[in-house]
């Protein structure tokens, strides 16, 4: 039987790394997002894509390029920066980020995509672009990569599988393991707050130079290199468009401090706020989950200090999956520690795991009541404030009726009454769908306050 490796098995802690992050950084600087926004049978990208090359031994449908650690394939289907803006979108979403059955998977709608795609998103292209995810597949052949992805040569698509709920009008977008482990086993990095102005820049080559620079924290780079990186084309036609896009934008390139320095055809780069990085762990998370943290309540020693330490983090993470405040961390597991004293070998990361979905539930339902009630206080206080309003209204609209023979309603309004301290308004009934409109005074001096008809006569004789 074959022996999977850490590579191929996804843990809760595969799924933490990815709601964390947007991208990982082997991603943005390998040129695996071509840097297109769709596919031409004329660009050079394509022809390059279709074309047997027999010394080079590439076969047809095949992108190849070389990075840092290696080579990368991109086979069957070109992957482009729509496919990359659409990723962000959907990672960025945030929404919902589960471990099931050995895979991660993403819950959204396409609205929630749509807000930081920057465009209008139809349903059938959508999944169009979901299908070419699924079907182009990614093949890594590494000089030295083993402790970054556990082998040297890894073939993945992007996503597995996807299922979409006409009623709910959600979708459940299943990652490939592989790809998900990506975000575990290599550098990881967030830029959330971004992903909606980074898709609204109208060149693909632009917004593939700032996917790659803000992997960076400082660097300089010329722009053959970053051409080179990004995967553009090598003509003097597309380094000349690459530079006109470059002129163009070089404001928005600076809104990232990105400068673009066109006479001296260089690039500088420091790091902007809101951009987060994340670096692997280099312990064995999952022959970690399968001890029991009880250790914790030992006295520490140097190298158990570290367990601890790692320990900790774990058992942080895993609360935050399950929307446990920061300040709240600490307090609960204090609690479940205690809850569990007299049975110490219940103080497991699966108990604490089911621990922290029912606290979950507990605090959902409980704010869930706490709605509810404040909306039926409202509506009581809106209910019995109509109530007076109407009534005001029925005793002033009875009285110039039949003491003066005036219908108020229907002889003044929207036109101004003859009689001074009164309004009409229209008010929404709180049980029914339908309105009323009440004629009251003007600046009663408290809520409580209802008609004198006598006054009303004296103002009026």
């Amino acid at each position: 039987m074959e022996q999977k490796s850490l590579f191929d098995t996804v843990t809760q802690i595969t799924a933490n790394s990815l709601s964390r992050s947007t991208a990982t950084v082997l991603e943005l600087r390998s040129g695996i997002f071509a840097p297109i926004d769709k596919i031409s049978t004329r660009s050079i990208i394509y022809k390059d894509f279709i074309t047997k090359d027999k010394e080079k031994n590439k076969p047809a449908n095949v992108r190849r390029f070389n990075f840092g650690d290696g080579t990368i394939e991109i086979k069957n289907v070109i992957l482009t920066q729509t496919h990359r803006a659409l990723l962000d979108a959907i990672l960025s979403t945030k929404r919902g980020v589960f471990h099931n059955d050995g895979e991660v998977e993403i819950v959204c709608t396409l609205k929630e995509v749509q807000e930081n795609y920057s465009g209008q998103i139809r349903l059938q292209w959508f999944k169009e672009k979901l299908d070419e995810m699924k079907t182009s597949t990614i093949d890594i052949i590494a000089n030295d990569m083993e402790s970054l992805i556990e082998s040297s040569n890894v073939s993945f698509s992007i996503i597995s599988s996807y299922t979409y709920n006409a009623r709910t009008k959600k979708f459940t977008i299943s990652l490939n393991t592989k790809y998900s482990k990506l975000f575990e086993k290599t550098i990881a990095i967030n830029y959330d707050k971004f992903v909606k102005e980074i898709n609204s820049v109208r060149s693909p080559f632009v917004q593939a130079v700032i996917r790659f620079f803000i992997t960076h924290e400082e660097c300089k780079y010329t722009l053959d290199k970053v051409i080179s990186v990004v995967g553009y084309g090598s003509t003097d036609r597309a380094r000349r468009t690459a530079i006109e896009d470059l002129n163009r934008e070089s404001k928005r390139l600076l809104s990232f401090n990105i400068v673009w320095d066109s006479k001296g055809k260089m690039f500088s780069y420091s790091r902007v706020n809101n951009i987060k990085v994340f670096h692997p762990s280099k312990d064995d998370i999952p022959t970690l989950i399968q001890e029991k943290i009880d250790k914790i309540n030992q006295e520490p020693t140097t190298q158990h200090q570290k367990d601890i330490d790692l320990e900790q983090k774990l058992l942080y993470e895993v609360a935050i999956s399950n929307n446990i405040s920061e300040d709240k961390v600490t307090e609960q597991f204090e609690k479940f520690k205690q809850y569990n004293q007299n049975d110490e070998s219940k103080i497991t990361l699966k108990n604490w795991k089911l621990w922290c979905s029912q606290y979950n539930k507990f605090q959902t339902s409980k704010n869930s009541k706490k709605s509810t009630a404040k909306k039926n206080s409202e509506q009581k206080d809106y209910a019995w404030e109509y109530k007076k309003a109407k009534e005001i209204s029925d005793r002033v609209k009875d009285y110039y009726y039949f003491e003066k023979g005036i219908d108020v309603l229907n002889d003044y309004y929207m036109k101004d009454i003859p009689f001074e301290g009164f309004e009409f308004k229209e008010a929404t009934h709180p049980y029914l769908d339908k309105s009323e409109v009440f004629i009251i005074p003007i600046n009663l001096e408290s809520k409580n306050e209802t008609i004198n008809i006598d006054i009303l006569e004296d103002k009026n004789k």
